[in-house]
């Protein structure tokens, strides 16, 4: 098998797997607010089974974008900030009644840096393992949880500001001995 074969087979999981995921997590978002406004129109149990519905075809949806991807596009690349905006309006009462506003500014920024380094990737500066620290942390950061206190969310931005510094220099230093 070729390495070019291998580094395209690589990509297409990669791309695969961001597209599902993301596409996913934006479901699963829509998918809430679609079981919430039903909830509220008629009865909780219509609204839960609507939002379970819809959360299923979002799924549905998501697992075919995940196994047709081929390239991964600027839309791509950018989806994660939307997500993480709506993200972070959804679930803002629940972070100000725990007064805690920091996780609003964390997970915008879990999400910045996951297109920064999307866009990375997609001109090839750098490889897939790049990604995995700044998809994690943006997947731990669209949830409603938090660790009590602020140390995980300086521990997440801090851990991606790393691994962007250090996939820039990896990617500077590579370019420089072609």
């Amino acid at each position: 098998m070729s390495t070019h074969h291998v580094e395209e087979q690589a990509s297409r999981t990669v791309v695969g797997c961001l597209r599902g995921v993301i596409s996913a997590c934006a479901g699963l978002l829509l998918a809430a607010f679609i079981g919430i406004g039903a909830g509220n129109a008629t009865n909780v149990w219509m609204g839960i089974a609507v939002g379970g519905i819809s959360a299923l075809l979002f799924l549905s949806i998501s697992a075919w974008l995940m196994n047709t991807a081929r390239t991964l596009t600027v839309l791509d690349c950018i989806l994660p900030i939307p997500i993480g905006l709506i993200s972070s309006i959804l679930f803002a009462p629940i972070s100000l009644m725990g007064l805690s506003i920091f996780s609003i500014a964390t997970c915008t920024g879990a999400a910045a840096f996951l297109s920064a380094a999307l866009f990375m990737y997609r001109a090839k500066r750098i490889t897939g393992g790049w990604l995995i620290l700044p998809f994690l942390v943006f997947v731990y950061e669209l949830l409603p949880i938090e660790i009590p206190g602020d140390i995980d969310n300086f521990l997440a931005l801090g851990g991606n500001a790393t691994n962007m510094l250090l996939a820039q220099m990896k990617a500077s230093t590579l370019h420089e001995l072609e």
